[in-house]
């Protein structure tokens, strides 16, 4: 075999399917660097892969309160806070209830 056959098998070979914890991680390395158009899509693509995720549901909970899609934001904050109960994460469950109470406070700052 060439060189050259070996290299395009090498290069073209079909690639092992992502795991949820992959695009979750890529998500908070993307948004680490500032990309967070990249973050969402892998996050969603998490949320694709394994919906009861719940950590994906927070981060990009998290990412849209900051880009003022407060609605869509607490509907994952709401679906995270309902899977990490389930999951029995009492610690994770906290963060997600302060989040939420943060946001609260937030819409009834506006408000007043």
């Amino acid at each position: 075999m060439g060189w050259w056959k070996k290299l395009r098998e090498k290069l073209f070979k079909s690639q092992k399917p992502v795991s949820a914890m992959q695009h979750l991680q890529r998500g908070l390395g993307k948004f680490a660097i500032g990309d967070f158009t990249g973050a969402l899509h892998e996050w969603d693509l998490a949320i694709q892969v394994d919906a009861a995720l719940f950590p994906a549901y927070y981060h990009r909970a998290l990412l849209l309160e900051e880009r003022g899609e407060i609605e869509k934001a607490v509907q994952d904050l709401l679906v995270a806070l309902d899977l990490a109960e389930q999951a029995g994460d009492q610690e994770q469950s906290k963060k997600i209830r302060q989040a939420l109470a943060r946001i609260h406070r937030k819409l009834e700052d506006s408000v007043s």
